[in-house]
């Protein structure tokens, strides 16, 4: 087991109700592990043609089974 330090810019979903955000950012971090600590850092707007972005910081744990599949990838 290890924790690995995460730097993520995500799009902000259009689709994603502000109260399901929370579930929605823990589901984009459990992609790279099981989340530990995490924290948004900045919000950017949309702008008219495009779509925003979340900037966040996170820990997570990573097991020997994500390790193993991460390497067969």
């Amino acid at each position: 087991m290890k924790l690995k330090m995460l730097n993520l810019e995500l799009p902000l979903p259009a689709q994603v109700h502000l109260k399901d955000l929370r579930q929605w950012i823990r589901g984009e971090i459990f992609n790279h592990g099981e989340p530990l600590r995490w924290a948004i850092t900045s919000v950017e707007r949309p702008s008219q043609k495009g779509t925003g972005k979340l900037k966040l910081e996170a820990v997570v744990i990573i097991s020997k089974a994500t390790e193993s599949e991460d390497r067969s990838s």
